[in-house]
């Protein structure tokens, strides 16, 4: 008798019970649609194996991050690019050393299609920020590897600058002929010799004023190339009297990347800015002493701003515009890049008329450069393969 009359207090907790778990069941299962976004398990297993394979098909680096700037995700590609290895969980600060390249990844750099330089490769990072139902879920940063591509274009424009010094010249070479042609048919026998003798000596007379100083034969291509190209935009390049560098100079395969971009923004400011009363010069300067490596390069065009003198070296950092193939602002960025890691210092005066000077430790005991981006070489010895025409 007395267990029934305890039925209904038992019924009672029995029914609070089972109340008190259906609330907190209705309340988790509430919450889990939130955190799922109303996704079912079955859907949520999909997604999941849809972006697994997807991550790991693409060739371009994807890096996630939390509201909280934490690494939530990095595909195959990713770590190879970016040199991560075991980075989930961790902050951008924590796997990567402050720079242009984690300023990008982590937003501080505003825009699309940002260029980043690393040792090994030429990135364009792109960061777009992730919301769903009006929640912050932190964001999704892709990086393209544009190295080869970038590489190509840069020895397109070298192409393309050695087949427009080819161009004045067959036009000067023509002009030249017509001279000669005149002088024997008024009958001048005497001038059209001495022209021709003395035109004929010009070219030659160049190139054996810069072998005086310049001992290596790709050098002496390079500069009597970039000579040419320069003389056909105005700009006369002059290599100073003081300038003295044997035939196997320390760090040749940076010394070639290094001068040869250089000469190019020294030329283009050159023909671009204000021509100066005595018309518009490079004085190039190449010294090789015991313990360093001296490259100087000045110009007379507008100079740099004052202020910017850290900024030009930085990744897409330039003045000119995009003439739609080689990316610009990449040259200076890739020298100060070759020029700090093999131990080196760049500098550049402010104020009209540019003053670059590079200083190169010796001995070099650093490896050659890799990659098409990081030399020109491959064109240099094409110039020199011409012989004495340039």
């Amino acid at each position: 008798g007395e267990l029934w009359r305890e039925l209904p207090t038992f019924g009672l907790y029995s029914a609070i019970a089972v109340a008190l778990g259906s609330a907190a069941a209705f309340l988790l299962a509430g919450r889990l649609k939130r955190t799922t976004f109303g996704l079912e398990l079955e859907e949520i297993a999909g997604l999941l194996q849809d972006r697994e394979a997807m991550l790991h098909g693409i060739r371009e680096g994807v890096v996630a991050f939390d509201p909280d700037g934490r690494i939530t995700l990095v595909n195959d590609e990713a770590r190879d690019l970016l040199g991560l290895g075991t980075a989930l969980g961790s902050t951008l600060a924590e796997v990567l050393p402050d720079g242009r390249l984690r300023r990008a990844l982590d937003g501080t750099l505003e825009g699309g299609d940002i260029s980043v330089l690393t040792d090994d490769h030429c990135l364009v990072v792109n960061r777009m920020p992730v919301a769903l139902h009006g929640r912050e879920l932190g964001a999704v940063v892709t990086v393209r590897d544009r190295t080869e591509l970038i590489g190509l274009l840069r020895e397109l424009d070298s192409v393309r600058g050695l087949t427009d010094a080819l161009r004045a010249q067959q036009h000067e070479f023509t002009n030249r002929m017509h001279t000669v042609a005149g002088l024997l048919d008024i009958g001048d026998h005497d001038a059209a010799y001495e022209f021709a003798v003395d035109t004929a000596g010009a070219e030659q007379a160049l190139t054996e004023s810069v072998r005086e100083r310049i001992g290596n034969p790709l050098l002496v291509g390079l500069i009597v190339a970039k000579t040419t190209v320069a003389a056909e935009r105005g700009v006369r390049i002059v290599l100073s009297e003081d300038s003295a560098l044997g035939a196997d100079p320390p760090h040749l395969p940076r010394l070639l990347t290094i001068i040869g971009n250089l000469l190019d923004n020294a030329i283009e400011a050159s023909a671009t800015g204000p021509a100066p009363s005595g018309g518009a010069e490079v004085c190039l300067s190449l010294i090789e002493a015991v313990d360093v490596v001296r490259v100087e390069v000045a110009d007379t065009g507008p100079g740099i701003l004052p202020d910017t003198a850290e900024s030009i070296f930085e990744d897409g950092w330039s003045t000119r515009p995009d003439r739609g193939t080689a990316r610009r602002g990449l040259g200076l960025a890739l020298v100060h890049r070759l020029v700090q890691r093999h131990g080196g210092t760049i500098a550049v005066s402010e104020g009209p008329g540019a003053v670059f000077t590079v200083m190169l430790p010796v001995p070099d005991t650093a490896p050659g450069p890799r990659g098409a981006l990081f030399t020109t070489a491959s064109t240099v010895r094409d110039v020199v393969a011409g012989g004495d025409r340039w």
